[in-house]
């Protein structure tokens, strides 16, 4: 049987995985972004393709990742609840809202960021 002690010790843990895919999503999103900055005037439709599909196939792993691992840690608050701890669930919820639109936002942005034309380097002065 499950202790309140180690409920609370694999919430720290299921806590943690939540940070590391949202770090992987958000280091993977920028990487996204300089490459297709990099080689912006030579990319291919082809090359733009592989690149959206292998990105959003990422994001959405991580988000999916994020969502199980959450659903595992609401189940261990709601364990640790029946054992007279009580969690602080207000700004949990306030983040994982953000989190999730972060997740949406981001991944919409750097896809139009990949497949949006070169600027124009003449109108800089």
């Amino acid at each position: 049987m499950i202790e309140a002690a180690d409920a609370l010790e694999l919430m720290a843990g299921e806590v943690s995985q939540i940070d590391a895919a949202f770090q992987f999503w958000l280091a993977s999103t920028f990487a996204v972004i300089v490459a297709a900055h990099s080689i912006r005037e030579t990319m291919t439709n082809r090359l733009k393709a592989t690149i959206t599909l292998l990105y959003v196939l990422l994001a959405i792993y991580s988000l999916t990742k994020s969502l199980g691992d959450f659903h595992q840690l609401m189940y261990l608050a709601d364990f640790a609840a029946t054992q007279g701890y009580e969690l602080p669930t207000e700004l949990n919820s306030i983040a994982g809202v953000i989190r999730f639109l972060l997740y949406f936002v981001g991944t919409i942005a750097a896809v139009i960021f990949v497949w949006s034309p070169g600027s124009n380097k003449g109108d800089a002065t």
